[in-house]
């Protein structure tokens, strides 16, 4: 996984950008990547910590993803 984090001036926000890749092999199913993807994510501090915002998810390759992820993970995911 790669992150970038950028920080407001005020240091009271900041966004980063983390892109991943997750490979799988079972038995049955032979080694292979069956996704990258990228997540942008926006946190604020509140309190005395920091808070995750918002989280956007993107795929941007999907391969055999029936061993791995539940289908109502899938309709949330945004290809691009």
């Amino acid at each position: 996984m790669n992150i970038d984090i950028w920080v407001s001036e005020e240091g009271r926000s900041a966004n980063s950008r983390a892109f991943y890749q997750v490979l799988q092999e079972m038995d049955s199913f032979p080694l292979q990547v069956i996704i990258t993807s990228l997540y942008e994510d926006s946190f604020a501090v509140q309190g005395t910590g920091w808070k995750l915002r918002i989280r956007r998810e993107y795929a941007d390759m999907v391969g055999d993803l029936s061993h791995h992820v539940r289908p109502e993970v899938m309709a949330r995911l945004h290809t691009h």
